[in-house]
């Protein structure tokens, strides 16, 4: 069996008192902790000086490979590299708080998970030391355990959804809490409002406040959250907003449980948080007679998938490929034959904005089955027709299943932050949005303003981040305000589309596909600078520049954002032997003209004030 397949099937067995313990933490420390438990079989004893104590121990060590985190999570390699990287000193560092209970009363330890963690550039590994008192709570299952897969932890995109979803499964057992169970055989679990937002780390355990308190026999939450200095989401409506219905429902999404919520008051003040859990078995047999296939069928036909695509140079997550399977109940013939109309789209050079929102859609229509409204593949109207399953009309339909609330939002911005290796802190990607919001600034233009970013590692803060945005709005809103700006209609944008991915798709010799919305971003760019540009010139002279800088030995991580700087400050580059040259960056993570920011100046501008 393949070693990712088995990754993706593989649980880990983590200590209860590791599961209740409270930290903050970020994701990334979450699955460095999530899979070094997987591995424990694979740890070694070896004599290393403790940065704990300064004194030469026998340790237990464990290497890591980063290729495992990234498959697990279903994003790029070279790119978790980078985020990996960067979490190594934080998770190395952190402390959690661990309960005991010593004659009836509790009290709480704090004690460092990991004693080191090196990050080997050489063959892209981690070695990580485990702390010497770690390991009478891992090793030990006195206080039980529960198996958590990793699949479905590496779903995860923000700590307190992994967090709330471990502490809830955690209690989900007949044994040890059958009598938590109502008539309905749901679970119910209560916390405390305080110690819930310790728990999922919304208070931060490691302020020396709350290590006071919480170190003291039988610890008061709510005294820990009035004298903690580092608390977020104080406020009851902000705390439900952004932090439980968005943890609730990504637990509902894509896990083993289904949880709903019901809260209690004193006076006016939220006092208790009570969960409803159902434990979602469904039986084999049963999914079966309905035409469905069992859990372990669907990750075998999965990985399969995953890896006949990726053949074919289709690189699709197994996250993506599940869900093909799911949409299509299992049918082998139906993914087999729609699969075969994406290799052939793509050969056609059809524009395709997504190949998964395509071949979920093909899927879903069937397009590949001839006579049943589907795809006739005659000559003379198959490559009309494949555009039809590509124009937009679909893609909306898609997008429509799912509203774009704030906290959905929000997430966004942390997704985009997280694949351009900007690591924000737990509710900044909350803050941004709602900064934004107040001055009028669209999802759309945040995401674009983040994605010009191409060196995540300088955006050090949140406020960093802002300004950035900031100024890329006020230059759209500027382009936005000339009256000599045209207006396309779809048909105009598709065909310049269409002339935009062939000019970059013959100069570069095939290298650089773009996509239908990479393609539909330059040219609105090329609008907002010119008004009324001359597209093909403008097509030939960014694809030119693109060939040039590639042919002269350089890299392009993130193409898309190269074209846009090129359209804002044309490339000047200089071949010297062949080799392009250069240009020294104006400033650290785009290539526009260095600025001074005037952040009260720049949200006037905005407000028309």
């Amino acid at each position: 069996m393949d070693s990712s397949f088995e990754l993706q099937t593989q649980s880990v067995r983590v200590p209860n008192q590791i599961i209740e313990a409270k930290r903050r933490t970020s994701i990334i420390e979450e699955q460095i902790m999530w899979l070094s438990m997987a591995h424990l079989d694979d740890a070694y004893y070896k004599k290393v000086v403790s940065t704990a104590t300064g004194v030469e121990n026998k340790m237990l060590v464990l290497d890591l490979k980063v290729k495992e985190f990234a498959e697990l999570a279903g994003k790029d390699v070279d790119s978790y590299y980078r985020k990996i990287k960067k979490a190594v000193p934080g998770a190395a560092k952190r402390q959690m708080a661990i309960k005991k209970v010593e004659n009836g009363h509790a009290s709480y330890k704090y004690q460092q998970f990991f004693d080191n963690i090196v990050y080997n550039d050489g063959d892209a590994s981690i070695t990580v030391t485990f702390a010497v008192g770690i390991q009478d709570y891992i090793f030990s299952m006195a206080s039980g355990f529960t198996p958590l897969a990793l699949r479905v932890l590496f779903k995860f995109t923000k700590p307190w959804s992994s967090r709330l979803y471990e502490n809830l499964r955690s209690h989900c057992y007949e044994k040890k809490y059958g009598h938590n169970r109502n008539k309905d055989g749901k679970y119910i679990i209560r916390y405390s409002y305080s110690d819930l937002k310790l728990t999922l780390g919304i208070i931060d355990p490691e302020d020396k406040a709350v290590q006071s308190i919480l170190q003291e026999r039988d610890p008061d939450f709510e005294e820990a959250e009035d004298k903690a200095t580092d608390v977020k989401y104080t406020d009851w409506t902000d705390f439900k907003r952004h932090v439980l219905v968005p943890s609730i429902n990504e637990i509902n999404a894509g896990t083993d449980i289904f949880v709903t919520y019901d809260t209690v008051t004193a006076g006016r003040r939220t006092s208790t948080v009570i969960f409803s859990v159902e434990l979602i078995q469904p039986d084999e047999d049963i999914l079966k007679n309905q035409g469905k296939i069992s859990e372990e069928e669907a990750n075998e036909m999965a990985a399969a998938l995953m890896f006949e695509l990726k053949e074919s140079n289709i690189n699709f997550t197994f996250k993506e490929t599940l869900q093909i399977v799911n949409i299509a109940d299992g049918d082998l013939a139906k993914i087999q034959r729609n699969v075969e109309l994406l290799k052939k789209a793509i050969e056609r050079d059809t524009i395709i904005d997504s190949y998964y929102g395509w071949l979920a859609t093909a899927i879903r229509k069937d397009y590949a089955t001839t006579g049943k409204g589907g795809i006739d593949l005659a000559e003379d109207t198959f490559d009309e027709q494949l555009n039809e399953i590509s124009s937009e009309e679909y893609y909306e339909s898609l997008d429509n299943e799912v509203s774009q609330s704030d906290s959905e939002k929000a997430a966004l911005i942390m997704e985009t932050c997280f694949d351009k290796d900007i690591l924000l802190s737990p509710g900044e990607e909350d803050e941004i949005l709602e900064y934004c919001q107040e001055r009028d600034i669209e999802i759309s233009l945040i995401i674009d303003a983040i994605n010009t970013i191409t060196d995540g590692s300088i955006i050090n803060k949140k406020t960093d981040l802002i300004k950035v945005i900031l100024s890329y709005a006020a230059d759209h809103k500027a382009n936005n305000d000339s009256d000599e700006v045209i207006e396309l209609d779809p048909e105009q944008e598709r065909t310049l589309a269409a002339k935009c991915k062939k000019i970059f798709t013959a100069e570069t010799d095939g290298l650089v596909k773009l996509k239908y919305s990479e393609c539909i971003t330059i040219i609105n760019d090329i609008v907002a600078r010119d008004g009324n540009p001359d597209f093909e010139a403008e097509f030939n002279r960014l694809a030119k520049d693109v060939n040039e800088y590639i042919e002269g030995g350089n890299s392009i991580f993130n193409i898309l954002a190269f074209i846009r700087s090129d359209i804002r400050r044309p490339y000047e580059g200089k071949t010297i032997k062949g080799k392009a040259k250069k240009q020294e960056p104006k400033n650290g993570f785009h290539n526009f003209s260095q600025r001074d920011y005037d952040m009260d100046a720049l949200s006037k501008k905005l407000l028309n004030r």
